[in-house]
């Protein structure tokens, strides 16, 4: 897309139900196994690693220093280093006049030939109402009505848009653009790419590790200048509307066009310095455990949906990719013995006792009956049933026991419907499926 620097591009949880009455042994059981385990502290492997090519590199951990080359940056005008970033600290800028200089960068005074990529975690302040701002976050060459290199985001109220424009010196200029990107007060991750192979000159531009959009790239002459380059401004007039308002992080330059692959690798990175799905695992462990699969997923609290943190599993040595890792028919998130199969008989015996309470603990609406006298003893039934079935349990009367729990689960959802002892409802839905696991689980004794 052919562009001129007057006309930039233009914009076109875990729900958690509470009922009343009896609940899901199986997701009761698991929420007071989380209680219980408590916050989590689990040794992350090392992140991805930098690929390399990387030229210059500024941290924003400190200050302008250059990292990797010899071309340390000047924060000028009150721009700042060591904020709040997305890996250790990052540079703030003000949206005035804020700026960090680089000088005149020779290895930056790129040719009609030069493959190149730039990295950047940009964190913007949304502008006023009914505002839209150009906003700078690397310029190169910038050299009036010649050459010019620009990663600059037109910032709206409620989302964002990044471009990644070149200019030759004959200014022919072309320039690719992203989708809107939403999500203020928060890091993204951008990087852009200009790719020059046999087949031609391709423009690129990535955010948060996704292909945003490509551009045809048709210019010929050299892209170099004797201009300062800057971050986070014009250099040339730091104070003016291109005065980026902010966080920019991570801001590194390569000498080659960064891979697919190679950009991925880059944002994970930029995430295993967190936990973004909050599961007690950072996500560069998750992003290493799963081996370039997709578990442990790095977004996903929950990968194998068995009801325990992926965090967790990992910290009690069960599988978070196996939602029931011993094999023996029942979830982790339940099992008392996740690593062995089989249940024990204790365990058995106090989800049984604990049922007959919540059936104690129903209102009478939910039963059926002539009279309140008819419906009460109906609820007492189940319950008393279901302590008998506990007291049979450990005594080595499995078979007793299922007997009792059958007689319990017919009469509150029999085959004859009319003979049910419960209207239908959410409450006797759950009791139902509670009895159904508890037999499920007194099988398993033998």
């Amino acid at each position: 897309m052919q562009s001129s620097r007057a006309t930039l591009l233009n914009p076109a949880t875990i729900p958690v139900a509470t009922l009343e009455g009896p609940i899901h042994l199986a997701r009761g059981l698991a929420l007071l196994f989380f209680l219980a385990l408590g916050s989590l502290e689990v040794d992350a492997c090392t992140p991805p690693q930098i690929p390399t090519g990387v030229t210059h590199a500024y941290t924003g951990d400190t200050d302008g220093g250059d990292s990797v080359g010899t071309s340390d940056g000047t924060l000028a005008n009150g721009a700042t280093a060591g904020n709040p970033g997305q890996i250790g600290g990052a540079f703030a800028f003000d949206g005035f006049d804020d700026i960090m200089t680089l000088g005149n960068v020779p290895d930056l005074d790129y040719s009609a030939t030069s493959s190149f990529s730039w990295e950047v975690w940009m964190n913007p302040e949304p502008t006023a109402p009914n505002t839209a701002l150009n906003k700078a976050l690397v310029i190169l060459n910038e050299t009036p009505g010649t050459t010019a290199q620009e990663l600059i985001a037109t910032v709206y109220p409620t989302y964002f848009i990044v471009a990644f424009q070149v200019f030759d010196q004959n200014h022919s200029g072309y320039a690719v653009g992203s989708h809107f990107v939403q999500g203020f007060g928060t890091f993204h991750h951008v990087v852009a790419v200009r790719e020059v192979s046999g087949s031609g000159k391709v423009l690129k531009l990535y955010v948060d590790g996704v292909l945003a959009g490509t551009a045809f790239d048709g210019t010929t002459a050299s892209l170099s200048s004797s201009a300062v380059d800057g971050i986070g401004g014009l250099p040339l007039a730091p104070n003016n509307n291109y005065a980026f308002h902010g966080l920019l992080d991570e801001v590194r330059f390569y000498g080659r066009a960064l891979t697919d692959a190679e950009i991925v690798q880059l944002f994970r990175r930029g995430l295993g310095a967190g936990d973004t799905d909050g599961d007690g695992l950072l996500d560069a462990t998750e992003d290493e455990m799963a081996g370039g699969g997709t578990c442990p997923n790095y977004l996903g609290r929950d990968s194998d949906a068995d009801g325990v943190l992926d965090g967790a599993e990992v910290a009690t040595g069960t599988d978070p990719c196996n939602a029931d890792t011993d094999g023996d028919g029942v979830p982790d998130g339940t099992d008392p013995l996740p690593l062995q199969p089989g249940v024990t008989c204790g365990f058995l015996e106090s989800m049984m006792r604990t049922t007959a309470a919540q059936i104690e603990a129903l209102d009478l609406v939910y039963f059926t009956g002539m009279n309140e006298n008819m419906i009460s003893g109906r609820r007492n039934w189940l319950a008393n049933r279901l302590q008998n079935a506990a007291n049979l349990v450990c005594d080595g009367q499995h078979q007793g026991a299922l007997a009792l729990l059958n007689e319990v689960l017919d009469r509150i959802d029999g085959i004859a419907s009319p003979g049910d002892w419960m209207v239908e409802s959410d409450q006797k839905s759950a009791l139902k499926e509670t009895i159904e696991f508890l037999i499920a689980l007194t099988l398993l004794l033998g």
